[in-house]
C-alpha cells in the first residue's frame, strides 16, 4: 500500500513537473507573440498615414478654402498671399509640435517646410509645429518669390527621420512694398544753425540690397537732393536709417521758412524706381530771419521773480505758453492744436535735477513734483520747453526762478524717533521692580 502510494505520488510529480513546463512554454510564446505584434504596430504606426492637408489659408482673420489637383497637390488661386497672411494644415493620430525636436517621445515629431522639394537639403526653409500654427507665411517671406511658388510640408516622426507623410501647396505670392515711417523730425520741428537734430527714418517691408538708398530732398523737388544714405540697421522686424542733422551740409542752403518740406524716399539706384516715400512739413531758420514771434515761449508768472520769495512745498507756481502745444494733451478732447503752434513737453527742473519730463499742466507746487525737503534751503527752479522727441529748442526755450525754501512742518527727530522707545524702556524698568517687590513679599511670607 505504501508502495503504491510513492509510486503514485512520483507520476503525480511528474504530470505537474511536464504541465508547468509546457505551461510556461505556450506562456513564452504568447508573451513573444504579443512583442512582436507591439513591435509590429510601433513600425506601423510610425509609417502610418496620418492624413497631412493643407486644407486652407487665413488672409486677414478669414479663412479661404484650398483645392487640391489631380497630382494630390493643394492649391490656392483666389488671390495673391503676401507675408501677413498664414498657412493652416491639419492632421490625425501623432503630436506634431516643435518641442518633439528637443525632446522625442513615441507617435510625435514635426513638420519641415521645404521650397519647391521636400528631398533637396538645400531647400529647406525652416522647421515648424502646432505651438507655431498657423503657419505664417512672413517666416519664408526672404525664400518666396513674386507669382508662384510652391512649399512642401513633410512629417519627422521621433526618431528625427523624414516620413512619407508630406502635402504641398502651390498659391501666388506678392511680396509687400517697403513704407517709409518717419520718426524724427516731427511736424513744425525747428533746424538752425545751433540745433543738432537727429533724423530717424523706419522702413517696414523692406530687404535692402546695395542699390536701395534713402533719398532726402526738400519741398518735393527730387533734383534738390539733400543727402542720400545706404546700410540701414536692421531695427526688429525693420529697418532703420539714421543721420543727425549736422551732417547734411546742404541743410543750410535752404531758405528760412515755416513751410520747408523735408521729402524721403526708397530709390533703387539701378532703375531709378521710387519703392516708397514721405515727407514731413518743418521750419528751417539757417539765417535767423524768422519772425521770434513765431517761436515757443514760456515766461513764470507767480511767484515774482522782481522779489526774493519764500515758498514752502505747497506755494503755487504759475506759468504760461505761446505758440506750443503741450503733447500731453493730444488725447484731451477739447484741446485742438493750432496751425501756429509747436508740439513738445514741459519739463520742470530743480536745482539741475529733471523732476518731471512729461508736465501736463499750467500750474504746480513742490508737493506735485514729489520734492521732499526737510531744511531751509535755496532753490533754483527751470521750467523748459522741448520738441516731442525731448530735444531742446534753437534757442533754447526756458523761464527760471530762484526762491528759498522754508518747509511748512519740520520734524523733529527727537521727539518722534526717541521720545517713545524711552517711555517703552522707563514703563518696562518699572514692572520689572514692581514684580521683584511682589516676588520677594510672597517669598519673606512663606519662610515666616
Amino acid at each position: 500500500m505504501i508502495q503504491k502510494f510513492k509510486t503514485n505520488s512520483k507520476h503525480n510529480f511528474i504530470k505537474t513537473i511536464i504541465v508547468f513546463f509546457v505551461l510556461s512554454f505556450f506562456s513564452n510564446i504568447t508573451i513573444f507573440s504579443q512583442t512582436s505584434k507591439s513591435s509590429t504596430d510601433t513600425s506601423s504606426k510610425d509609417s502610418q498615414n496620418i492624413n497631412l492637408a493643407i486644407s486652407k489659408v487665413n488672409s486677414k482673420t478669414i479663412d479661404y478654402k484650398t483645392t487640391r489637383n489631380r497630382d494630390g497637390i493643394w492649391e490656392f488661386e483666389n488671390f495673391k498671399l503676401n507675408k501677413d497672411d498664414y498657412i493652416k494644415y491639419q492632421w490625425d493620430t501623432v503630436d506634431i509640435n516643435l518641442k518633439n525636436k528637443i525632446k522625442p517621445f513615441k507617435n510625435a515629431g514635426y513638420l519641415k517646410v521645404y521650397k519647391d522639394d521636400c528631398d533637396k537639403a538645400d531647400n529647406f526653409v525652416v522647421d515648424t509645429g502646432a505651438d507655431d500654427y498657423p503657419f505664417g507665411l512672413s517666416k519664408v517671406d526672404t525664400q518666396l518669390g513674386e507669382g508662384s511658388n510652391l512649399l512642401c510640408f513633410i512629417y519627422v516622426n521621433e526618431n528625427n527621420i523624414k516620413t512619407k507623410n508630406f502635402s504641398f501647396l502651390r498659391f501666388n505670392y506678392s511680396k509687400l512694398k517697403p513704407k517709409v515711417n518717419i520718426k524724427a523730425p516731427t511736424l513744425k520741428q525747428v533746424f538752425s544753425k545751433d540745433q543738432n537734430n537727429t533724423i530717424t527714418v523706419e522702413v517696414d517691408d523692406f530687404s535692402p540690397s546695395e542699390k536701395d538708398v534713402l533719398n532726402i530732398f526738400s519741398n518735393n523737388d527730387r533734383n534738390n537732393s539733400l543727402i542720400k544714405i545706404n546700410n540701414p540697421i536692421k531695427n526688429g522686424e525693420n529697418y532703420k536709417y539714421e543721420i543727425n542733422s549736422s551732417v547734411i551740409t546742404a541743410l543750410t542752403n535752404l531758405p528760412d521758412s515755416n513751410d520747408t518740406v523735408l521729402n524721403f524716399e526708397i530709390i533703387n539706384t539701378i532703375t531709378g524706381e521710387t519703392l516708397s516715400e514721405s515727407s514731413v512739413g518743418v521750419i528751417t531758420n539757417f539765417n535767423n530771419t524768422l519772425n521770434s514771434d513765431k517761436n515757443p515761449k514760456i515766461n513764470i508768472i507767480s511767484p515774482s521773480k522782481e522779489v526774493n520769495n519764500s515758498v514752502n512745498e505747497n506755494t503755487k507756481f504759475l506759468f504760461s505758453t505761446e505758440n506750443f502745444y503741450n503733447l500731453i494733451n493730444k488725447d484731451q478732447q477739447g484741446n485742438p492744436k493750432k496751425d501756429s503752434e509747436i508740439e513738445g513737453y514741459i519739463q520742470i527742473i530743480v536745482n539741475n535735477i529733471p523732476l518731471s519730463t512729461k508736465f501736463n499742466k499750467n500750474e504746480f507746487t513742490l508737493n506735485d513734483l514729489k520734492f521732499q525737503e526737510n531744511t531751509t534751503k535755496d532753490l533754483e527752479i527751470k521750467i523748459k520747453l522741448v520738441n516731442s522727441n525731448f530735444e531742446k529748442f534753437s534757442p533754447e526755450v526756458t523761464d527760471t526762478i530762484k526762491v528759498g525754501f522754508s518747509p511748512s512742518q519740520k520734524v523733529s527727530v527727537d521727539s518722534t524717533n526717541t521720545s517713545k522707545p524711552n517711555n517703552q524702556w522707563k514703563i518696562i524698568i518699572i514692572a520689572l521692580t514692581i514684580l521683584i517687590i511682589i516676588i520677594s513679599v510672597i517669598v519673606s511670607v512663606v519662610r515666616s
